[in-house]
């Protein structure tokens, strides 16, 4: 009576090319987003952005390769007959049964939760987005411009990070140093360069150059993992959710076929 465990290894094969499938899109879409679109003059830093979403979502599909083909070996064995000669199938009599459903109900629990973080994740990454882009686009469009001097430059050309540079400027009788990080689009700076510095007149420390957003390294690595993580989860959870699904009535159908030819 080999019927689920067929069932399910052919399951596991049919998911594995879909994984598979996914990731390839996936990889290539960041590679044609971060490296040509976004950020047409980094497309190292695009590749590595890649190949950590292909990690990330590598090591989820092994791990639940492993998983189902363990789960079609289990179901082999409690479909074979016992010392005593009875058959006990996953999903009917026997011993299997309780088993498999044990087994069955915790895996949903994972996945449930796996697609609630990766909800959660995307959540916090619009979140951040509107907390960190509003003000930005709000003092591009109604900051006061003043003239101002680069007074150092941090790590430009340093992919995947962009750099900093430190400028200074005067604003209503008062100076001020403000520390801004550079951008995909912002233009190279040198030190005693004269730029346009676009500031808040509310809070004249809060200033831009060259249109950037202001965003650190630090910021915009957390958003890229809130994306793809939470990207993952949303389109991984479901789908396993529903394959489970489909991969326990296709076990039924087969168990009941076996034990009742026609």
């Amino acid at each position: 009576m080999r019927g689920p465990s067929v069932s399910r290894m052919r399951f596991a094969r049919v998911m594995l090319q879909v994984q598979l499938a996914c990731m390839a899109v996936g990889a290539v879409a960041l590679v044609y987003i971060f490296g040509y679109r976004a950020h047409p003059h980094q497309i190292g830093s695009a590749f590595l952005i890649a190949a950590v979403y292909v990690v990330v979502t590598g090591i989820p599909t092994i791990l639940m390769q492993r998983a189902w083909r363990a789960q079609a070996r289990r179901a082999a064995a409690a479909a074979a007959p016992g010392a005593d000669g009875v058959m006990t199938t996953e999903n009917g009599g026997g011993f299997g049964a309780p088993r498999a459903r044990k087994s069955f109900r915790s895996q949903r629990r994972t996945w449930l939760s796996v697609t609630l973080l990766g909800a959660a994740m995307l959540i916090a990454f619009l979140v951040l987005v509107d907390h960190y882009e509003g003000p930005a686009l709000a003092l591009e469009s109604s900051g006061v411009h003043v003239e101002g001097v680069i007074s150092s430059v941090i790590g430009q050309r340093m992919a995947p990070a962009d750099g900093a540079v430190d400028v200074q400027y005067s604003y209503a009788g008062q100076s001020f140093d403000a520390h801004i990080y550079r951008d995909d689009t912002s233009p190279v700076y040198h030190v005693g360069e004269a730029v346009t510095v676009t500031l808040d007149p509310s809070d004249p420390s809060v200033a831009t150059v060259g249109g950037s957003d202001n965003e650190s390294p630090g910021l915009v690595a957390l958003l890229i993992v809130l994306l793809l993580g939470g990207g993952v989860g949303v389109l991984i959870g479901p789908g396993m959710l529903i394959a489970m699904r489909l991969s326990r009535q296709r076990a039924r159908r087969a168990t009941i076929q076996a034990d009742h030819p026609a």
